[in-house]
């Protein structure tokens, strides 16, 4: 994804002190950079050449799933579906967030200077759309055509579902109100606790953080997250905790859709990414992924919540 070099970066580091808070992360990881932002500020060079300096590093082998990622790995266009406009990002907006802090290593208390930054502890970024395209149809995106698409890319990785389970069933036709982009997180939070508890402390998260994470995840944006991760790069995020996981523990991230299973209502989970058992015709078995109703107990500690960050796409002309 190419950026040009804009005013708005000046956001990003701050002349009087180029070496506070928002520029730790450049200090750490970029000192030759840190240097030239403070001998090129000392000598009067302006807030845009400088942000000329950073921006390579910025954008430096960054993959976003955008429209050209779709279309590079599902073969379908996420753009074609919406009349006279196109989504795109918000670029300040994004990367500002994309170098962050890691707000779960805040909220442990690690140093800023030890502390990840969201870029280098997450998931693949991706783009929730409304609707994609392929050759021949138009369809709306929710939990039964992201599976679909998994399990036959066109690039990378296959995966599918463990099986069509009830939670599914219930809520495979779900989608976005808006296209977005969601960031998730390595990992999950708030292990071993309720529903209710991981909500409050996805709060405290933002309340102490200011990160803007999602209070209530939903499944589609987390599972779209999932699926295209292991797609891309055959590393199953949310894992059994076997060889190849992301994860050394058996991982759930619960959602906020509820599975109503008898007289009962379950919240959602999806997790336990674990390696295929049944080869596919390319010679491969799908990794699968288990989406089901929370029906373990709290205490075996599986069970946590997913950290989203939602960004939203502002609009352009379209041709």
């Amino acid at each position: 994804m190419a950026l040009p070099a804009l005013s708005s970066f000046s956001s990003l580091i701050d002349p009087a002190n180029p070496f506070g808070d928002k520029n730790v992360i450049l200090k750490r990881h970029k000192p030759e950079y840190a240097q030239k932002i403070v001998e090129d500020t000392a000598n009067g060079l302006s807030v845009v050449a400088v942000a000329e300096i950073i921006a390579d590093y910025v954008v430096e082998d960054r993959f976003i799933m955008d429209r050209a990622g779709w279309k590079e790995y599902f073969g379908v266009d996420i753009g074609e579906a919406t009349q006279e406009v196109q989504t795109a990002l918000s670029f300040s907006h994004f990367y500002r967030v994309y170098h962050a802090l890691n707000p779960i290593d805040v909220m442990k208390g690690i140093p800023a200077d030890k502390a990840r930054q969201v870029c280098e502890s997450c998931l693949i970024p991706v783009v929730i759309p409304e609707r994609f395209t392929s050759s021949d149809f138009s369809c709306y995106f929710n939990l039964r055509t992201l599976g679909a698409l998994a399990q036959h890319p066109k690039k990378g990785h296959a995966a599918k579902y463990w099986r069509k389970t009830e939670a599914l069933k219930q809520h495979e036709k779900t989608r976005v109100k808006r296209s977005c982009v969601v960031i998730c997180l390595q990992g999950v939070v708030a292990r071993n606790k309720p529903w209710s508890q991981q909500v409050e402390y996805l709060k405290k998260l933002n309340t102490r953080t200011n990160y803007g994470c999602e209070e209530e995840p939903d499944a589609l944006s987390q599972n779209t997250a999932l699926f295209t991760h292991q797609v891309v790069t055959g590393k199953r995020p949310f894992s059994d905790g076997k060889k190849g996981g992301m994860e050394d523990q058996v991982t759930f991230g619960c959602t906020r859709e509820l599975v109503q299973s008898g007289l009962n209502k379950y919240h959602m989970v999806s997790g336990s990414f674990e390696v295929g058992s049944i080869v596919s015709f390319r010679g491969s078995a799908p990794a699968e992924l288990f989406v089901e109703h929370l029906i373990r107990r709290f205490d075996c500690g599986d069970y946590g919540v997913g950290v989203l960050r939602k960004l939203p796409l502002v609009l352009v002309s379209g041709h």
